[in-house]
């Protein structure tokens, strides 16, 4: 592919976007929970001196932020550099016409395993606090700067299948 060409497919949606009926916030949002709450497993993308990792992780979704328990990995060496990530939520079905994503882009911290935090943590996942720690378990929290939401269903209702929601800091 030619520069042109490469610049004409990233722009794709962007041009296509403006055109759209885009959907509400308060309507992107219902359909965003909707989403994070019938799944539990993302790919959590992160990047280590170039080199692109995706990270297949189960999170839990409280307080405006995704929260991911892990005994660690490679995702740390580029958690390290850059506090930038990526983390997705599909559905499996993936059939045209039932399409159900988000994409955020957000900034992700380490959370101690001695804060409020972590305990709230284990408490909505039903494990107990002492076993997490005993077994030195990490939980990285992604604070979601924006959300892509594709839902094939916006589209009954009459939106774009597709919309943005950014959040202010």
């Amino acid at each position: 592919m030619t520069s042109e060409e490469y610049k004409k497919a990233a722009e794709y949606w962007l041009l296509k976007d403006k055109e759209a009926n885009q959907a509400d916030r308060e309507t992107l949002m219902h359909s965003a929970m909707e989403i994070i709450s019938a799944h539990q497993n993302g790919v959590l993308g992160t990047c280590n001196d170039g080199q692109p990792r995706c990270t297949p992780v189960d999170y839990a979704y409280f307080d405006n932020a995704f929260y991911i328990l892990t005994e660690g990995g490679l995702k740390f060496k580029g958690l390290e550099q850059q506090k930038t990530v990526s983390f997705t939520v599909f559905n499996h079905d993936g059939k045209f016409g039932n399409l159900k994503s988000i994409q955020i882009a957000g900034v992700a911290e380490i959370v101690s395993p001695d804060s409020k935090e972590y305990s709230k943590n284990a408490e909505i996942r039903k494990i107990p606090l002492s076993a997490l720690q005993k077994i030195n378990m990490y939980l990285i929290k992604i604070i979601p700067k924006e959300m892509v939401i594709l839902d094939s269903e916006l589209k009954h209702k009459g939106f774009s299948t597709r919309g943005t929601i950014v959040f202010d800091d």
